[in-house]
């Protein structure tokens, strides 16, 4: 089950909308249900976690969960209690049951078959140019459309290719970890090595700077921890078997230079990294995301938070919806502040020390026979399994610096599967030679063992409940999305009302059903049946307004109804709130303009008209500036 929910999350786009999210939630939370009576039965052959790792972990995860819950908006917070729920229970399902390496090995396989698809997905998507996606149907809920701006760049079955750049670092690292030290036939080995290394060789072709760079560090993590093991293995051979490394690296970073330069698109991404700073919009990002940090530094401004506060905070110079801060950790700042900041500081000091109490326990042991017996423990399962475990966070910690890779349920849920090898490698280590140091023991009756039994069914529960409570409003309210992009406007009035029936507490149903009102109001000709569509499209925004007031969506679309209806006191109060809340966005700027205009208030509509072209280039900016230029200042609001 746990491959199953792996699986669902990244074939629906990454989960990085909720409602293809929750199916994966709701099978990992079944998995935690059915698994209670194999965490309370005592059984040979498991090991304890560590306790620091499992505490750390129910740490940080609580106080995500708490701050969530007690957020500004709840709807904006659910994402983020989700994900905590989610991703605790698969760190806990990985750290206490699914221990055995074999077993581990087996599951790295089906991650790592994930990732080949997602490979000749990207390989066609890189080919073509274009936003073919596997899984489309038109005009259904799965109707997915990748921006222009990744045409020509791998997503595989995400809609970004970042994401999918953070998936193969982590499946990436792990096979070539395994294809190295495992005890697996030379034969499997020869083909794991193969496929990690086309995972790496396959990241080239998203095109993701981060994941370039993560890439760099996730190898020389691996390359450097494999010589330091080589040293206590194969003292007598560490040179040639340095040199014999050196090489593979040498040929690998040739193969990427070599298909770099047979790829105009792969020129254009790889030139950009020395010219970064002056063209990438991620250091304005990050100073708004800082003083988002710096306005509530303790507990943060609330989960989610960061949608709007990059709105009210974001520099003149990006205009295209800021929803993340392209940094897991100064959103973290932003959002959960210094207390956040501490529990994941926590979790990874935990997390790398037992990591690295492992690894060198693992060196010690595996050199303690000097009579050539050595090689018995020079590769084992647990071995690979630790270095590539390492290697794994590593790359997706450092990719977390440019990139929001922690906020994609599919490489979140990979992440705290992987955590779960650190937290507990499957077999107690021990520095004695008498014991090899590879033995199994007794589960035992550890508090640490205690904590996560108790767990799993609460957490389980949750999810289940989740779904069951949220995913119909979630189905709604996406068919809903889906025909306004379409231009269907009366079937997404009935599909946000039948969502409102299930689901009252989601701003974007009421968006929907105000937007599909407005235009079906703007298209009628008759006075009384437009206006009777236009009263109730403001009806719908002033009720998303008052579930998610800081929304400037909401806001402007109630402003532009107000102005069809001639309440022009109503709409300067809706759109000054809009301008309040983002105040350097050239889009509200041209809908005050518009506004302006209609009341005949031509030198105030030519000055806001000229702010919004300084902020962006907006078309009807422009066009309402040439229809005052042309109207001699007698302008006279029209429907």
């Amino acid at each position: 089950m746990l491959w199953l929910s792996l699986a669902v999350a990244q074939a629906l786009i990454g989960g990085t909308r909720m409602l293809f999210s929750l199916p994966a939630y709701a099978i990992l939370g079944l998995a935690g249900v059915l698994a209670v009576t194999a965490a309370w039965r005592p059984t040979t052959g498991k090991t304890s976690p560590d306790y620091w790792c499992v505490g750390a972990a129910m740490l940080f995860a609580s106080l995500v969960a708490l701050r969530a819950w007690c957020s500004p908006v709840a709807y904006l917070a659910r994402p983020d209690l989700l994900s905590a729920a989610a991703t605790l229970l698969m760190y806990l399902l990985s750290a206490t049951l699914v221990t055995p390496p074999r077993t581990r090995l087996w599951l790295v396989g089906g991650v790592l078959a994930l990732a080949l698809a997602q490979l000749a997905v990207g390989a066609v998507q890189f080919r073509r140019g274009d936003d073919f996606m596997l899984f489309r149907w038109s005009g259904s809920l799965l109707d997915f459309v990748r921006s222009e701006d990744y045409r020509g760049r791998a997503s595989g079955f995400y809609i970004c290719p970042n994401h999918l750049a953070g998936n193969l670092e982590i499946v990436g690292s792990l096979t070539l970890a395994v294809a190295c030290w495992s005890r697996l036939p030379v034969w499997v080995k020869l083909l794991l090595g193969y496929c990690g290394i086309a995972c790496f060789a396959g990241l080239l072709l998203t095109g993701s700077r981060g994941g370039f760079l993560s890439s760099a560090a996730a190898l020389t993590v691996l390359g450097l921890l494999s010589l330091w093991r080589l040293r206590s293995v194969a003292s007598q051979r560490f040179g040639r078997l340095t040199l014999l490394i050196g090489l593979v690296f040498v040929v690998l970073a040739g193969g990427c230079l070599l298909l770099v330069k047979k790829s105009e698109a792969l020129q254009r991404r790889a030139e950009t990294l020395s010219s970064a700073p002056q063209t990438d919009v991620r250091p304005l990002l990050w100073v708004a995301a800082w003083k988002q940090f710096r306005s509530a530094p303790w507990l943060g401004t609330g989960s989610g938070t960061s949608l709007y506060y990059s709105r009210l905070l974001r520099d003149p110079g990006v205009q295209r919806e800021p929803v993340h801060a392209h940094c897991d950790y100064l959103e973290l700042l932003g959002e959960y502040g210094l207390a956040g900041a501490a529990a994941l500081a926590l979790f990874l000091a935990a997390h790398l020390r037992a990591g690295w109490r492992d690894f060198s326990r693992l060196r010690a042991t595996a050199g303690w026979h000097g009579d050539g017996r050595d090689t018995e423990f020079a590769c084992s399962n647990v071995t690979a399994l630790n270095l590539g475990a390492l290697t794994a966070l590593t790359s997706l910690l450092a990719h977390s610096v440019v990139d929001f890779n922690l906020h994609i349920p599919a490489n979140s849920l990979l992440l705290a599967w992987v955590c779960g090898f650190v937290a507990n490698p499957g077999r107690n280590l021990t520095s004695h030679a008498n014991a090899g140091g590879l033995t199994e023991t007794p589960h035992g009756w550890s508090l640490s063992r205690i904590w996560p039994a108790a767990a799993l069914p609460c957490l389980g529960a949750a999810l289940l409940l989740a779904a069951w409570r949220w995913l119909p409003g979630e189905f709604y309210a996406e068919k809903a999305r889906v025909a306004l992009r379409d231009q269907r406007f009366l079937q997404a009035g009935n599909q946000a009302l039948d969502g409102l029936e299930v689901e009252g507490e989601n701003p974007d149903l009421y968006y929907y059903l105000g937007d599909s009102r407005l235009r079906q109001g703007l298209r009628l000709r008759e006075p009384v049946s437009a206006e009777s569509f236009l009263v109730g499209a403001t009806e719908a925004f002033e009720d998303g307004c008052a579930l998610f007031p800081q929304d400037t969506r909401l806001a402007l679309r109630l402003g532009a109804t107000l102005d069809e209806l001639g309440r022009y006191d109503e709409a300067e109060a809706a759109l000054g709130e809009a301008l309040r809340w983002d105040p350097n966005s050239g889009r509200a700027w041209t809908y005050y303009a518009n506004h302006l205009q209609r009341q005949g208030r031509v030198v105030e509509a030519r000055s806001a008209y000229e702010r919004a072209l300084a902020l962006s280039h907006e078309p009807l900016a422009q066009a309402g500036l040439e229809q005052l230029g042309t109207s001699g200042g007698e302008l006279r609001p029209s429907r």
